[in-house]
């Protein structure tokens, strides 16, 4: 199986549920504009969507809603299967009202489970989970898991302000390390300085570098000492940690900073990271793979977005740094086992 790690999804009736709740934080999708100029998509339609709460919404591709769009996609682009994750402005729900943000991981997972039990094969969701309260987030993500079926977790790459070396996040933890399912951490605009408003660098800068912080976040903060059996899947191609990772250890051996928390190096606690082929590089990714190893390193296109990967199957079949087993491992070997399907 061809196997989509990275990919996001809101489904209209998800859209319905969640303004049931509250209007105020809900997302609200308006068909108007022109239609969302993407590689991996082609709408016929022009859409906004955004939360009233965020005072704008943005453009919006169909098939971040539409179902049947979204399954055609897949097929003309070899994907068999996809691991959808929320929209990541979803991951906002971290900064309102408790009781609110917990209904609404509720609605997605819920309607994530009809998903894959309407398309059987086309869809292994992962959950979303309230991570202002990690005890909350622990329980949620079990019932996702082995009540309704979901594959994993998805989340962003801090909590609000909060890193996610977050103290009160030990329970999720806990449970993550128990669970061993798949845990995605995207990006969602938490880090933001005046210069990324322009020449959309919120993206090319800002969505790496998101990464970057959440995987030592995780590292020096020592949730992957304390939690070994933890298992994080990356986007962007790691952000920029596979590129930076001598630079983390070298100042491990001369700064006393870095070595507060760990016993070891950064880099021997990289075991527990996979990185996508989003690199937009070819020597860039074939570097990826050739200094991980093509077990860490998977399929994922970003699907709907217009900064994704258009021939997933193309781009790894250029991979060089690696054998036809290799690349079977990366077009949905890595996920397959590790969603359990």
């Amino acid at each position: 199986m061809n196997i989509d790690m990275h990919c996001h999804i809101l489904t209209e009736e998800m859209i319905r549920l969640m303004q049931g709740v509250s209007k105020e934080y809900a997302p609200l999708l308006e068909a108007r504009g022109d239609p969302y100029p993407s590689g991996l998509t082609k709408s016929s339609r022009g859409y906004v969507l955004g939360a009233p709460a965020e005072g704008h919404g943005g453009p919006w591709p169909e098939s971040g809603h539409n179902v049947e769009l979204r399954l055609r996609d897949m097929e003309r682009t070899g994907v068999d299967c996809q691991a959808v994750a929320p929209w990541p402005r979803m991951f906002f729900i971290y900064d309102i009202p408790k009781e609110v943000a917990f209904e609404f991981a509720k609605i997605q997972n819920e309607e994530a489970a009809k998903l894959k039990r309407d398309h059987p094969g086309k869809f292994a969701p992962l959950a979303t989970v309230p991570l202002q309260d990690g005890q909350a987030a622990a329980d949620e993500l079990e019932r996702a898991v082995k009540q309704l079926g979901l594959h994993g977790l998805a989340t962003g790459t801090s909590c609000g302000a909060k890193p996610l070396d977050a103290e009160h996040l030990e329970p999720l933890y806990a449970k993550l390390n128990e669970m061993n399912v798949p845990w995605f951490i995207h990006s969602y605009g938490a880090v933001s300085t005046p210069e990324f408003r322009k020449y959309y660098l919120n993206n090319f800068i800002g969505n790496p570098l998101e990464t970057t912080i959440a995987v030592c976040s995780l590292i020096f903060g020592g949730v992957i000492e304390r939690y070994p059996d933890i298992r994080c899947w990356t986007p962007h191609a790691g952000g920029y940690v596979p590129f930076q990772f001598g630079r983390y250890d070298h100042g491990y051996e001369w700064r006393p900073e870095p070595r507060v928390v760990i016993r070891k190096k950064p880099s021997e606690y990289l075991y527990a990271f996979k990185f996508d082929i989003i690199a937009h590089s070819k020597p860039a990714l074939n570097y990826l793979v050739q200094a991980f190893g093509p077990e860490r390193v998977y399929l994922g296109t970003d699907y709907p977005f217009d900064m994704g990967v258009a021939d997933p199957i193309g781009t790894i079949e250029a991979i060089e740094t690696t054998d036809e087993a290799g690349k079977a491992l990366i077009r949905g070997g890595n996920a397959e086992a590790a969603l359990r399907l």
